[in-house]
C-alpha cells in the first residue's frame, strides 16, 4: 500500500457508488493557468466561437448532486473536509520543458481526480478544500503565466467529485488566481472577485464563479476585513443558502450581531487547533498545565456553528514531529487526539498527510510521501481515520444538532493528574448515548470509575489503541456492565481500562439504534 489507488483497483466502497467514474469531458477551451492549475497536456482550441462561450456548452452530469444539496440540513447532518494543496497532493520527477529539466511535476486535474476521489470515498470525506499553501504560493509566484489549461479541465473535477459523492470548497484566494487567469476574450461573466472591487461587485464575480463551476462552498480569507465580509455572508445568505461559507473566528465575533441567519456558515476554530497543538506539544507528565486551557476551548464548543481543525500550522511542521515521546507514543498521541476531535461537537476538517500521519517535513512543491504507508503505524493511522468517518456519518449522537449545549455533557474535565477528559454525546430522542473518554498519559489507567446516565451494557466502538491502528491492543473487550454506583453526578458507572495515550467511544447497548 504506497500510493492512492486507480479507479482500475476499486474498493467495496466505490463499488457502491454506482457508475463512478471521470465525467465525459466537453469540447475545451482555453485560460492561462494558475499555481493551482496546472496541466501537462497542451488544450486543444479547435474554434474561437466555442472558446468565447465560456462554460456554457458543457455538458454537467450532477443535477442530482445540487438537488440532494438543497435538501441537506446543515446542522444536522455529518460535514468531513479534506483539506487538499492539488500542487502538492501526489507529485514526481519529470523532465520537463525542452531541455527536459527535471523537477516536481504535479498531476493535473484529471489524473487528479482519478486519483484523489477514490481515496476520498475510501476515507469517507463529505468534501474537500481546495487551498494552497504558502510555501507553494511563494515558490510559485513566478510560473503563474508559464502554461495554459483547459477551463473545462477544472469544470470537469468538480463534476467528477459530485458523482463520486465530494462536494467541492474553494479557497477564496484560489477563486482569484483562476478567474484572474482567463484571458479577457473569454471572460463572459463577472470579473475575477478582487479586493480591489467594490463590494457588490465582489458578491456578484464570487456568485457568478459559484454558479459557472457549481462550487459547493467557499472558504474566505483570514484577513477579509468586516465590511467586506459582511456583504459577502449577507449575500450568499440570500442569494446562495444552500452553498456553504468558511469565516475565520475573528471576523465572525466581531459581525456576528449583525449577520442574518446563517445556515451554512462554518466558523474555522483556529483556537482549538492551537490549543490542541499545545497541549500535546508538552511531555505527558507536563500536559496537567495546558489541561485548563484544553477544557476552556472544549468548553465554547457549542457557542459557534465552529469547523474543528486538525490541519498543520505550516507545510514544514506536521503535527507529529511536533509530539514528545518515541515514535509509538507520538502515533498513540495523534490518533487519541483525532478520535477525541471526531466525537465533539463541531464539523471537521483535516489537513491532507494528517490523514496517514506524516511525520517528516515536507518541503516546497513536494508531494506528500505516499511511501509511508508500507509502515504499519501510518497504515494504522489512515485506517482510523476511515473508521471515524464512518462512525461520524452512522451516529446522530456525533453529528446531529452540533451547535445544541444539551448534546455534550461532562463526565470528567478535572483530572488534571491524569490528563483524563470524558464527555457524553446524546442524539436524537430515542438513540443510544455516547461516551467519550481519552487518556493523555502513558500510563494504563485500571479501574477507572466514569459515572454513566444508564444502566446494562456499554460496548467500545472505537478504541484508538487498537492493534488495527497500530496500538498496544488494551481495551475492555467486548462489553462492560454499569453498576448501580452513583459517580460524576449520574445514578450509574462504569469501571475501565483506560489504555495509554487512548481514546475510547462506548456506546450503551440496550437501545434500539
Amino acid at each position: 500500500m504506497t500510493l492512492p489507488q486507480r479507479k482500475s483497483q476499486a474498493t467495496a466502497t466505490q463499488v457502491k457508488k454506482k457508475g463512478w467514474e471521470p465525467a465525459p469531458m466537453a469540447k475545451p477551451e482555453s485560460i492561462e493557468t494558475s499555481p493551482l492549475i496546472e496541466e501537462t497536456a497542451q488544450p486543444t482550441r479547435d474554434d474561437d466561437e466555442y472558446a468565447s462561450e465560456g462554460l456554457t456548452k458543457y455538458r454537467w452530469h450532477d443535477d442530482l448532486w445540487l438537488r440532494q444539496r438543497e435538501q441537506v440540513v446543515a446542522g444536522e447532518s455529518p460535514l468531513a473536509i479534506y483539506r487538499l494543496e492539488p500542487l502538492d497532493w501526489l507529485a514526481s520527477w519529470q523532465g520537463i520543458g525542452k531541455e527536459k529539466i527535471s523537477a516536481w511535476q504535479s498531476l493535473d486535474w484529471k489524473a487528479l481526480g482519478i486519483r484523489l476521489i477514490p481515496h476520498m470515498a475510501d476515507l469517507g470525506f463529505t468534501h474537500l478544500e481546495l487551498t494552497r499553501s504558502r510555501a507553494s504560493r511563494a515558490s510559485k509566484q513566478d510560473a503563474v503565466n508559464e502554461d495554459t489549461v483547459d477551463a473545462t479541465v477544472f469544470a470537469n473535477f468538480i463534476d467528477t467529485c459530485h458523482e463520486g459523492g465530494l462536494g467541492v470548497i474553494v479557497e477564496i484566494r484560489v477563486l482569484q488566481e483562476i478567474l484572474s487567469n482567463v484571458p479577457s476574450e473569454q471572460k463572459t461573466g463577472a470579473a475575477a472577485p478582487d479586493s480591489a472591487l467594490s463590494d457588490n461587485d465582489r458578491l456578484a464575480s464570487l456568485l457568478d464563479a459559484i454558479r459557472r463551476y457549481h462550487l459547493d462552498g467557499v472558504s474566505l480569507a483570514d484577513d477579509t476585513d468586516e465590511a467586506g465580509g459582511l456583504a459577502l455572508m449577507s449575500g450568499l445568505a440570500q442569494t446562495a443558502p444552500d452553498v456553504l461559507l468558511i469565516v475565520d473566528a475573528s471576523l465572525y465575533s466581531s459581525l456576528y450581531k449583525r449577520l442574518p441567519t446563517v445556515s451554512r456558515l462554518l466558523v474555522h476554530n483556529a483556537g482549538w487547533n492551537r490549543v490542541m497543538l499545545e497541549f500535546l506539544s508538552e511531555p505527558p507528565d507536563s500536559r496537567h498545565r495546558r489541561y485548563p486551557a484544553l477544557i476552556d476551548s472544549f468548553s465554547h464548543a457549542c457557542d459557534a456553528p465552529y469547523l474543528l481543525p486538525l490541519t498543520n500550522p505550516g507545510a514544514r511542521h506536521p503535527w507529529l514531529a511536533r509530539i514528545p515521546g518515541d515514535r509509538w507514543q507520538r502515533f498513540a498521541t495523534l490518533r487519541a487526539a483525532t478520535c477525541l476531535m471526531w466525537t465533539y461537537p463541531g464539523k471537521k476538517l483535516l489537513g491532507m498527510g494528517t490523514e496517514f500521519g506524516q511525520d517528516r517535513p515536507r518541503q516546497a512543491d513536494q508531494s506528500l510521501d505516499w511511501t509511508l504507508l508500507d509502515d504499519g503505524f501510518h497504515a494504522g493511522m489512515l485506517r482510523l481515520v476511515a473508521d471515524l468517518n464512518r462512525l461520524y456519518g452512522d451516529e446522530s449522537a456525533l453529528h446531529g444538532c452540533d451547535g445544541e449545549p444539551s448534546t455534550v455533557e461532562w463526565v470528567v474535565n478535572d483530572d488534571t493528574t491524569n490528563n483524563v477528559v470524558a464527555f457524553l454525546r446524546h442524539g436524537a430522542e430515542g438513540t443510544a448515548p455516547l461516551l467519550v473518554v481519552a487518556n493523555f498519559t502513558p500510563r494504563v489507567q485500571r479501574d477507572y470509575r466514569l459515572g454513566v446516565p444508564n444502566m446494562g451494557a456499554w460496548y467500545e466502538v472505537i478504541n484508538s489503541d487498537s492493534v488495527f491502528y497500530g496500538g498496544s491492543n488494551v481495551g475492555n473487550g467486548q462489553a462492560v456492565m454499569a453498576r448501580m454506583t452513583a459517580s460524576h453526578g449520574y445514578p450509574a458507572s462504569l469501571d475501565l481500562t483506560l489504555p495509554p495515550l487512548g481514546t475510547l467511544l462506548l456506546k450503551q447497548g440496550d437501545w434500539p439504534a
